[in-house]
């Protein structure tokens, strides 16, 4: 840590950084931000062609790690010249980033119990590029163990937040202190941190809500709800409100998407049914169950043939559900389920019908109703569940030998039955017959391999003991049942959705995550997030992001109530004192009755294309694709 006399020093430089700040402009008020891993590995390769691609679509910051490990590559050992290049790329270009003060190193891990080692760090780097950056985020995901290294806890972490920032306001009072962005929306965990004391030692509020599609009013709702909820949260606890910033969110597009989860119900309809195709095929879309809100019944209707008839439910349904009239059921994917129906799922099992759970380990978090949704606990779910559908399974956490993750392939039997399986899919959780009893038996239908491991990640319970139906698990998470994953086409249609929704929020920054897709690893989802590709060519995404800060310049202003229900319809006032209009759909084409003032300059889709609607007529046709309208007083939809 530095000397008194240091401290002294630095107090004397403030103003001259401000001063050179204001003069160089380095902080643009704009909110278009994406995620870009710039100091290491192909992104920093690629300094300046990607910076010169951002600032083209209208974004003008770059959120990047300044991991402690690269500047302090050995202990007492320091290096700046891959941040410096940066600095000086991104400053020619007009791009600002944001510096994300990062992660433990072998001689301090974890981080926050060796503070004085992690504020050296903090004081190199801060007063190193104080003249040059203005805001500074403290951890990433500080809530999740992958990045905090230890258990998580808000009061550790309150701690390491205290203290870095009186070093950085010590530095320079008027650098601002980014809180750490939370994985998701825990508001328990930032609530504990304010109950620790976290509540003065922060200018920005920082989330990375990841979710399903925002396909559904009640998905939409949810979203502002989130997002609302940590400024009520300050104000309950006596702390004055912040501004918010979205750090990191965004959806990944991994070939293969859902290729391979095509095949579940036809593969099992086989082994049940291989003569006689069945009555129906239900499925679970219900708008109060918050899984359901990440997947649109055209999904849940793409897992089963064609020549099947397809009956929505929602889950009131199952109360009163016939097996044979409805012999197969499908529930969303994901590991969430409908604590509340659990009964009425046993009773469809045992009396003869046959239920889909897919996506991760079956059962696994419990739901609550909050706000007229049932939402996700973010606790795991207790065991008894599984046991009472006989569903034994382990992993790499709860069984010695079991690799993290293993190929999948068909076996023998199954093998002539999957026409879209793809081969990157990675085994990661398994199953087995360990709860059955006499009479019931295990079929796997997906076997995942490696080396001398060999277990099912996806199977068919047949029972025939005191039950009588059947139970399909898959564990199967890569491509399709994570929710945030999407085709290419959606991340395009989802991208200007999710920026308006949360300015509509009062969200000040929102950083996309990633702007460049590596695609390294087919393996890998992380590596498909970006919005270009590996060469830097176009994905939908960034043609609609550059479309997007087209018609909402930065220095826009939102303007209030804004509307949602079937359709969204939100307004701002532009830099040139026109006003700006963006329309949609969220859950497929809709036709309404439509009256608009004012003169019509510019309509265009989410990518940019013209389109001429009939300002005079009394409809206009709306879908998830997003129209702008330019230039209108107002637009009421009846």
């Amino acid at each position: 840590m530095p000397k008194i006399s240091t401290w002294l020093f630095v107090f004397l430089t403030v103003f001259a950084g401000s001063l050179f700040a204001q003069e160089h402009n380095m902080q643009p008020d704009s909110p278009y931000g994406v995620c870009a891993h710039l100091g290491v590995g192909e992104e920093y390769d690629q300094i300046p062609r990607n910076l010169e691609k951002m600032y083209d679509a209208g974004i003008r910051w770059a959120r990047a790690d300044f991991t402690w490990g690269y500047f302090e590559y050995e202990q007492g050992k320091w290096r700046f010249d891959n941040y410096d290049r940066l600095m000086d790329q991104a400053e020619k270009t007009g791009i600002c980033i944001l510096p994300i003060l990062d992660y433990s190193v072998p001689w301090a891990n974890p981080a926050h119990t060796h503070l004085e080692a992690w504020l050296d760090y903090v004081y190199k780097i801060v007063t190193r590029y104080q003249d040059r950056i203005r805001y500074w985020e403290v951890w990433n995901e500080e809530n999740i163990v992958n990045f905090w290294k230890d258990k998580p806890n808000a009061a550790d972490y309150t701690t390491l937040l205290k203290r870095t920032y009186e070093v950085i306001k010590a530095i320079n009072p008027e650098l601002q202190v980014v809180y750490g962005g939370l994985a998701g929306v825990p508001h328990s965990y930032f609530e504990d941190c304010l109950k620790a004391g976290a509540g003065k030692y922060f200018d920005i509020i920082n989330i990375h809500p990841y979710r399903g599609g925002l396909i559904h009013s009640k998905a939409n709702e949810k979203f502002i709800a989130d997002i609302e909820k940590f400024n009520q949260l300050l104000t309950q606890y006596h702390e004055p409100t912040r501004p918010v910033w979205i750090t990191e969110m965004g959806w990944t597009t991994p070939p293969g998407f859902s290729e391979s989860d095509q095949d579940i119900v036809p593969v099992t309809i086989h082994f049940i049914s291989p003569d006689i195709k069945p009555a129906c095929v239900g499925y679970i879309y219900d708008e109060h169950y918050c899984v359901s809100l990440q997947y649109p019944p055209q999904f849940m209707q793409s897992m089963i043939p064609d020549d099947i008839d397809k009956m929505e439910l929602k889950l009131n349904d199952l109360k009163t559900l016939d097996c044979h009239k409805v012999p197969f059921l499908i529930m969303p994917p994901g590991e969430t389920f409908p604590t509340d129906y659990f009964e009425d799922l046993v009773r469809y099992v045992r009396d003869g019908g046959t239920l889909f759970l897919t996506g991760g380990v079956p059962l696994y978090y419990e739901t609550k109703l909050e706000n007229g949704v049932l939402e996700k606990q973010e606790q795991s779910a207790s065991e008894k569940w599984r046991e009472q559908l006989r569903i034994g399974w382990f992993a790499w956490w709860t069984r010695q030998g079991t690799p993290e993750e293993a190929p999948n392939q068909p076996t023998e039997e199954t093998a002539p039955l999957f026409t879209h399986l793809s081969t990157q899919t990675q085994g990661t959780r398994f199953f087995d017959n360990s709860r059955l009893k006499e009479g019931d038996k295990m079929i796997p239908l997906l076997l995942s391999k490696k080396d001398d491991f060999q277990a099912p990640a996806a199977v068919l319970y047949r029972f025939n003991s005191d039950w009588k139906g059947n139970l399909v698990v898959s564990s199967l998470t890569s491509f399709g049942f994570i929710t945030n994953t999407s085709t290419v086409d959606n991340q395009g249609v989802f991208l200007p959705q999710s920026y308006l929704m949360a300015f509509a929020a009062g969200v000040e920054k929102f950083f996309w995550y990633e702007f460049q897709a590596t695609e390294i690893d087919p393996n890998e989802r992380e590596h498909y997030f970006g919005i270009v590709h590996k060469d830097l060519s176009e994905k939908p995404a960034y043609i609609a992001y550059r479309t997007l800060t087209g018609a909402r310049p930065a220095g826009s202003v939102q303007m209030p109530g804004w509307k949602q229900g079937d359709c969204c319809v939100i307004q701002w006032r532009r830099p040139d004192g026109q006003n700006g209009w963006a329309l949609w759909s969220p859950s497929g084409e809709i036709t309404k009755k439509v009256r608009i003032s004012g003169s019509v300059v510019e309509a265009f889709d989410y990518l940019g294309q013209s389109v001429s609607p009939d300002v005079n007529t009394e409809t206009l046709t709306l879908s998830p694709k997003i129209l702008y309208l330019i230039g209108p007083d107002s637009i009421e939809l009846q």
